[in-house]
């Protein structure tokens, strides 16, 4: 699943803030618990960096047994706008 913030520094357990706001353990997964509980199909795929050069994830949801939308979707996006060697800027978090 996608995460609803940018990455945070590899030494915090989760993002103490989104987009300047405070934020508690679960705010980043947001967007994900759904998904996971109901069954429905979901994907994750990576799409734009952010203007700080961070990876930013699109997450996607479809009908229950409609992983074949997902699949295409996900297809047709990466043909728009491949992803295999894009590398996330190197970033200092100190």
């Amino acid at each position: 699943p996608t995460s609803a913030t940018l990455p945070w520094a590899a030494t915090e357990r989760n993002p103490t803030a989104i987009n300047g706001e405070p934020a508690d353990a679960g705010a980043h997964s947001i967007f994900t618990g759904f998904a996971n509980s109901s069954g429905y199909p979901a994907i994750s795929i990576p799409g734009s960096p952010s203007a700080s050069g961070l990876p930013i994830g699109l997450h996607l949801v479809a009908p229950f047994g409609r992983e074949d939308i997902l699949l295409n979707v996900a297809s047709a996006f990466e043909r728009e706008q491949p992803w295999r060697d894009r590398r996330p800027a190197q970033v200092d978090f100190s």
